[in-house]
């Protein structure tokens, strides 16, 4: 969920951190998985939609119900995941029965996070890894679903686009439906989408370009120039195809932490916090 130094890191033999994977397994849903399903699935068990459950007598419950716990959103799978087949494959099952495409991140490489530290952890080794992702897609199987492998914050403010296209083409892009701009960041969507024009322009002297989503969470307000838990953020588009990009996404749930930071100081990576949640909507 954080930055790290890597931009770009291995899916099995050579796709990429940051990469939106469009999985399926025959041929017909190789044109757009979207087209399959009637809207973006909404996780039953997101972290925020936890916390009003538990809390409906709270003053800010209402808000952050309406707001981002019915918003859909991305779920995330790492080592806490259990048997990850049953969880991948359980999660697009339920998305799959409810005719709604679910939006997975993958986030289990080795050494994740490994400048940040707030999001540290990952598979012990490469083997394991690979063995883990494979699990992953067999759980997903051939039900249509949007996957993000690996992100870790490339976004425009971080890496220019030629030495990000660079790393993507390095990574293994080529063999990646595309790739994914600010994955727990604030920038704007405008930015984010200038940003990706500019990586696939450089990507072309590769002889490809890719499409790309943005993760608009928490970009209402664009960034401060802080990465973890600034202040003064808000909630961006909701999920949705087009705007500028292939799609833009709720991939970091609005108020989840970034870390022991910022406004979020005290917390862990991944922690709701309620607070944080309630003023990210009005953006203050």
């Amino acid at each position: 969920m954080r930055r790290s130094v890597r931009a770009a890191s291995a899916l099995l033999t050579g796709v990429l951190a940051g990469a939106l994977a469009l999985l399926h397994a025959a041929p017909a849903y190789a044109a757009d998985p979207t087209t399959m399903t009637s809207g973006f699935y909404t996780d039953p068990d997101n972290s925020a939609l936890r916390w009003t459950a538990a809390n409906p007598g709270d003053g800010r419950a209402s808000a952050i119900r309406t707001s981002i716990a019915d918003i859909p959103a991305a779920r995330w799978f790492g080592n806490w995941s259990g048997d990850i087949a049953a969880a991948a494959g359980s999660y697009a099952g339920r998305a799959d029965s409810a005719d709604k495409l679910p939006i997975l991140v993958a986030y289990n490489i080795p050494d994740r996070d490994i400048c940040a530290g707030h999001s540290g952890g990952g598979a012990g080794s490469r083997a394991a890894y690979e063995s883990w992702i494979a699990a992953f897609a067999g759980g997903i199987g051939s039900r249509p679903a949007v996957v993000i492998l690996e992100p870790d914050a490339g976004n425009a403010g971080w890496i220019g686009a030629p030495a990000m296209a660079q790393q993507l083409a390095a990574a293994g892009v080529g063999g990646a439906h595309g790739f994914a701009l600010n994955v727990s960041n604030y920038f704007t969507t405008d930015q984010s989408t200038s940003y990706g024009n500019a990586v696939n322009s450089a990507l072309r002297s590769y002889g490809y370009t890719k499409p790309f989503v943005v993760d608009t969470s928490r970009n209402g307000n664009g960034s401060n120039g802080q990465w973890c838990n600034p202040a003064g953020r808000r909630t961006g588009t909701p999920s949705r195809r087009g705007g500028g990009a292939e799609m833009l996404l709720w991939i970091k749930v609005p108020g989840e932490s970034d870390g022991n930071c910022g406004v979020g100081a005290g917390s862990s990576a991944g922690q709701f916090l309620p607070e944080v949640a309630y003023k990210m909507i009005y953006g203050y």
